[in-house]
């Protein structure tokens, strides 16, 4: 995944060297620490002057490695309940970064994207695994408590103080383009964009992936198929169309 670092003293030399050293789709995001607007989440640190930079680089390397590591653990952890193989919000976020090019995302955007990928479900920590692991069918009640996972995911971030850039995406990622999703009953764009965005890749990794709730597992093409049919139903026409010139088969052997 991106990540942010803060500057405010290093000159546009510096900061064209600190990003020559990642490949493409590394490339670290530069936030200006005099921008007020600018939100700080997620940033690995701050560079204050160009001394010894090469060594600096060094250490962003290794730290990024460690930064992506620890968010796919927390991921991994969530879908292990589950009995969720690990390595699927990789796959998301590879699906994501490939949506984000036929998109033109901003690099914060995607920052903002690709962490919602892993952090989509943490409401679900939660959620009792009497209601989470049920084989039988749920209560009214159990029903509702477990649609509010998305709501009770960002409230988590709230009451720790941390990316407030995802709330509005995670509270909001079960909604449906024509308002037949949850929470809210959001509908159209009333929905964010990037919500939108992670609904999709969402649905498409779920349906191509075991889950503990169903047997068997859709093929790459029934999946597609759905996402079809469900264009301007349940999902945004504009990513759909995106989604569809994304090459999948690609992706998923390269994981």
């Amino acid at each position: 995944m991106n990540f942010r670092i803060v500057s405010s003293t290093l000159s546009p030399q510096i900061l064209k060297k600190v990003k020559s050293a990642f490949k493409d789709d590394d490339i670290p995001i530069i936030i200006d620490s005099q921008n007020e607007s600018a939100f700080f989440s997620g940033v690995i640190m701050a560079i204050t002057q160009s001394s010894q930079i090469d060594t600096v680089i060094d250490i962003m390397h290794t730290v990024r490695n460690e930064y992506d590591s620890l968010f796919y653990l927390i991921s991994n952890a969530i879908d292990a309940r589950e009995g969720i193989p690990s390595g699927g919000a990789q796959r998301m976020v590879k699906i994501a970064k490939e949506i984000g090019k036929v998109l033109d995302l901003t690099p914060n955007q995607m920052w903002i994207l690709e962490h919602g990928c892993v952090l989509r479900d943490i409401g679900k920590l939660r959620i009792s695994n009497d209601i989470l692991l049920k084989k039988t069918v749920l209560t009214y009640d159990e029903w509702v408590l477990l649609k509010s996972h998305a709501h009770i995911g960002a409230n988590i971030l709230k009451e720790w103080n941390i990316f407030p850039e995802l709330t509005e995406v995670i509270a909001s990622h079960h909604e449906c383009y024509d308002g037949d999703g949850y929470p809210e009953g959001l509908e159209g764009e009333q929905i964010p964009f990037l919500s939108r965005i992670l609904k999709v890749l969402d649905v498409y990794c779920a349906m191509t992936s075991r889950r503990n709730y169903r047997t068997g597992v859709a093929s790459r093409e029934e999946a597609l198929e759905y996402l079809l049919e469900e264009r301007g139903k349940h999902f945004d026409p504009q990513i759909i169309d995106a989604f569809m010139k994304i090459n999948l088969i690609e992706i998923d052997n390269d994981l």
